[in-house]
């Protein structure tokens, strides 16, 4: 076993040497969890199901995405070229005139995450959007980066919404902060 480990470790070290690259903890554990069984594993599905729960509750919930009783904007082109801009690049700019629709596309874009996919949408205007508001704010037991990096799904995917309407240098920095907690999620 002790050999076994060592020789993984190795190879892994190998990999990052090229790019003189490191890893966090859940990176290793990532990494390691397929060929080694753990005692003690980082657990973060509580923090996750926290940071889902507040995105959905607090911040989904805010876009209205129906017009009088029953009408709704048609989205599903626009999330298809989102969707096909992010496969290009880790960070997507959405842009459009105010009252287009834009958050209503993002909105419908995270609830049609799919299994094994987290999509987190916070909106930049209604809290402070920095990792430390959101790790004290929700009490999570990790860090934010720990929590997104853990490799419990697929794809991760942080919409961060209403940017322009930001005035304070602080407040972009906190968003600034929150996307680079999730830097290391896409190539």
């Amino acid at each position: 076993l002790a050999e076994s480990l060592w020789t993984h470790l190795c190879q892994l070290a190998a990999e990052a040497r090229g790019s003189a690259g490191s890893y966090t903890l859940s990176d290793l554990v990532s990494k390691l969890a397929p060929h080694f069984e753990f005692r003690e594993r980082p657990r973060v599905e509580q923090d996750l199901r926290r940071l889902r729960q507040f995105s959905t509750e607090r911040h989904i919930s805010s876009v209205r995405d129906v017009i009088g009783d029953d009408l709704r904007l048609p989205t599903v082109d626009a999330i298809k070229e989102l969707e096909e801009s992010l496969a290009k690049a880790p960070v997507v700019l959405f842009l459009g005139v105010s009252g287009s629709g834009k958050s209503v596309v993002l909105r419908h874009f995270v609830e049609g995450a799919a299994p094994g996919e987290l999509r987190l949408y916070f909106r930049a205007d209604l809290n402070p959007a920095s990792p430390s508001f959101l790790e004290q704010h929700l009490s999570l037991q990790h860090s934010l980066t720990d929590c997104l990096s853990e490799g419990m799904f697929g794809a991760i995917t942080m919409v961060v919404d209403q940017v322009d309407r930001l005035l304070t240098e602080s407040q972009i920095a906190d968003v600034v902060q929150l996307l680079a907690a999730t830097k290391h999620l896409r190539p």
